[in-house]
């Protein structure tokens, strides 16, 4: 939840990488309600982050663009998701 996010960004700081975990799962929901903008801004946000903060090949660096992929999708956005998967 939004809750959730905020709290481990204001306790952990943006440079932790858990807070793009619980941003990941905000994304997620966010997608699943049908709010697609905000869904998407998150995505992006989490895969920003995580290339920041980890190793091109982390797991968790991979698994940000499956949910990037998602959130264009789910926004119309179909011909921009493939590419996404490719990054």
């Amino acid at each position: 939840t939004r809750e959730c996010f905020e709290a481990r960004l204001r306790v952990l700081g943006p440079d932790h990488p858990d807070v793009y975990t619980a941003a990941q799962n905000l994304a997620d929901f966010e997608i699943i309600a049908g709010d697609h903008t905000e869904g998407l801004r998150l995505a992006r946000l989490v895969l920003s982050e995580r290339s920041r903060l980890l190793p091109a090949d982390h797991d968790e660096v991979r698994n940000a663009a499956p949910l990037l992929a998602r959130a264009l999708s789910a926004g119309g956005e179909h011909a921009e998701a493939i590419p996404a998967l490719e990054t």
